[in-house]
């Protein structure tokens, strides 16, 4: 069976894979969110004829750098204004990349576990994963594949790469920092046996960032960049922009004009967000800490169960971010696809992943009307109904999380604080 799997992840490497890509690339469809795209054209043709440092003082671009740079590429590779404008569309090509790096590293861990390769196809043919790249033309799974990886990397005890990848996440789109307390959790074990590993990783994270940061600190502008960080927090004070979350069960007319600001029992809509969001994430975040702690203690290698723990945190984590804060687009439940669909395949659980699948795509079809359906305006298409969505499929996810805790092993955490004294 194993031999068998070993030739299917072969054939879908070398062939099934590249192919599909190829046919993707010549067949994007030119629909996009047209102020998004426009972004895209000004600022790759601003790069070009200014160059990074300078396009983000004329553009007023509010993105970090690492897209930023590919843009340039992008504009470069075109080598005029015209040409980018003319070939916009092909900017989803480079996310599309991103999208199928993804599949790729779950390739390996499916045949790793005994399960069919072939199963990746749930991921990559689900229209809610691809519809935020070619058809939405937005970035997200960018910052979601270095997340990714910067986690599988903890697990399996490559602190320096986790870092980097953490680091690349960091500097696409800054909510990836929602992720560094599950990748900080995961850590602990290098942090414990090898803390060399460790110094060794933020060591080479600060040589990238330096890296990346390189030609505004050169030109003394590293301020452009500062800006772009602490501008993106509270950039847009509404209650949602287009997110169908806890708000709509809450509130009635149009969210994007109402401040988040308004008080609530003496506590403004945005800070009752951030409040939930915590709760929440320490919630989310307790069965993964007493696993890993307990693996420290016991010295055991990461099982199956291990590997649906740290999917089901991860997959909750964007959701909760999503779902409770204000100020979110539609797009920012984006990660949780990925690693609820991974879930999926591991654990042969796929209703919670159909269900969040047809929430995310609900939400983004509703604002885009891509498909140009007629029913729009029925209960499907409801802010309400997708958000019902949504909260099922959180409350099943952390059903699911806090059925792997054993009340055995939290007697064992109380040796820890010897281990620590140990250590």
């Amino acid at each position: 069976m194993l031999n068998n799997h070993s030739e299917d992840l072969n054939n879908l490497k070398r062939f099934y894979l590249p192919l599909i890509f190829i046919f993707l690339c010549f067949s994007l469809p030119s629909i996009n969110f047209e102020s998004d795209m426009s972004y895209w054209q000004g600022w790759s043709s601003v790069f070009l004829e200014h160059g990074i440092v300078k396009g983000y003082e004329i553009s007023g671009c509010n993105y970090l750098p690492v897209y930023m740079y590919f843009l340039k590429a992008f504009g470069w590779f075109n080598g005029s204004v015209d040409e980018i404008y003319r070939n916009i569309n092909y900017v989803k090509v480079f996310t599309l990349v991103f999208d199928f790096a993804g599949i790729y590293l779950i390739l390996s861990y499916l045949v790793k576990f005994n399960i069919s390769p072939f199963k990746v196809f749930l991921i990559l043919f689900n229209i809610a994963y691809l519809y935020n790249s070619i058809l939405w033309g937005q970035v997200d799974s960018i910052f979601t594949f270095f997340a990714f990886a910067s986690i599988f990397s903890a697990i399996e005890k490559k602190a320096g790469w986790s870092i980097i990848f953490l680091v690349l996440s960091l500097n696409t789109k800054l909510q990836a920092i929602i992720f560094f307390p599950v990748i900080a959790i995961l850590l602990l074990p290098q942090f414990f046996e090898q803390p060399k590993s460790i110094f060794s990783g933020l060591i080479g994270g600060l040589i990238l960032q330096t890296i990346i940061f390189w030609p505004f600190i050169a030109e003394s502008k590293l301020s452009i960049i500062w800006n772009v960080v602490f501008g993106s927090v509270g950039f847009y004070p509404v209650v949602s922009m287009n997110a169908f979350n806890l708000w709509f069960l809450l509130l009635e007319g149009n969210l994007m004009e109402l401040n988040d600001g308004t008080l609530f029992w003496g506590v403004t809509y945005k800070h009752w967000g951030l409040i939930l969001f915590f709760l929440f994430g320490l919630i989310s975040l307790l069965p993964l800490l007493l696993k890993t702690l307990n693996h420290i203690l016991e010295k055991k290698t990461f099982s199956l169960e291990y590997y649906n723990i740290v999917l089901l945190t991860a997959s909750i984590i964007p959701l909760i971010f999503f779902y409770f804060n204000t100020q979110m687009h539609e797009r920012y439940s984006h990660p949780m696809i990925l690693f609820v669909g991974f879930y999926a395949l591991l654990s042969s659980d796929y209703i919670v992943y159909l269900l969040l699948s047809m929430g995310y795509y609900l939400n983004l079809e509703k604002i885009l009307m891509y498909m140009r359906l007629k029913n729009y305006d029925t209960v499907f298409f409801d802010p309400k109904f997708i958000s019902l969505i949504f909260l099922v499929g959180l409350f099943y996810l952390l059903f699911q999380l806090y059925s792997y805790i054993k009340v055995d092993e939290l007697y064992k955490l109380r040796s820890f604080k010897l281990k620590w004294k140990i250590y």
